[in-house]
C-alpha cells in the first residue's frame, strides 16, 4: 500500500493519544490505518480534515467498535434514499449515524427504490373521491344525503 506508513498514523497522531487511550483504542477494533479503511469506504469524501478529527474522538470514545461503525456505514450506503444528499463524513460521524435504522434497506449495494404512485383516471379517480368524501362526512355524500345544507350550485 503506497504511502502505507504516513497514512498509517494519521489516527494516533490526530491528537493527543495516551497509552491508555490507545491501548483502548486497539480494544474497540481501532488500529492506525482504521481511518482510512473507512474513508475509502465513505461514498462522500469531502472535508477529510474535519472527518479525521471526528473519526478519532469516536475512536478514543469507546462507544463503537470498529466492526460496528463499518456495519453502520454499510448500512447507510446501501439504504440512502436517492432523493437525499450524502451526510457529510464529520457530520455522520458526530451524530452517531452507525446506529440509525432505517426505513427501507434493499440489501442490494444501493438506495432503496421510490414507490411509484397508480394513476388514477376515469371511474378510479371518481370511486377514489367518493371513498374520500365518505369518511370527511362520516358516510354520507354530501349535499344529497343532508337536507339542511343546500347546494351552492342550486342543484
Amino acid at each position: 500500500m503506497k504511502g502505507a506508513p504516513e497514512r498509517a498514523s494519521k489516527l494516533f497522531a490526530a491528537g493527543p493519544v495516551t497509552a491508555d487511550a490507545s491501548q483502548a483504542m486497539r480494544r474497540m477494533g481501532f488500529n492506525p490505518d482504521s481511518f482510512e479503511r473507512w474513508w475509502d469506504a465513505y461514498p462522500h469524501e469531502v472535508g477529510k480534515q474535519d472527518a479525521l478529527r471526528a473519526f478519532t474522538a469516536v475512536a478514543k470514545g469507546g462507544s463503537v467498535t470498529f466492526e460496528r461503525l463499518m456495519g453502520g456505514l454499510a448500512r447507510y450506503r446501501r439504504s440512502k434514499p436517492p432523493d437525499r444528499p450524502w451526510c457529510n463524513p464529520g457530520t455522520w460521524l458526530r451524530q452517531g449515524r452507525w446506529d440509525d435504522e432505517p426505513d427501507h434497506d434493499t440489501g442490494t449495494g444501493g438506495p432503496h427504490r421510490p414507490i411509484r404512485p397508480q394513476p388514477l383516471g376515469g371511474d378510479a379517480l371518481l370511486a377514489g373521491m367518493g371513498r374520500a368524501a365518505a369518511r370527511v362526512f362520516g358516510g354520507r355524500s354530501w349535499p344529497a344525503d343532508d337536507p339542511g345544507i343546500e347546494d351552492p350550485d342550486g342543484g
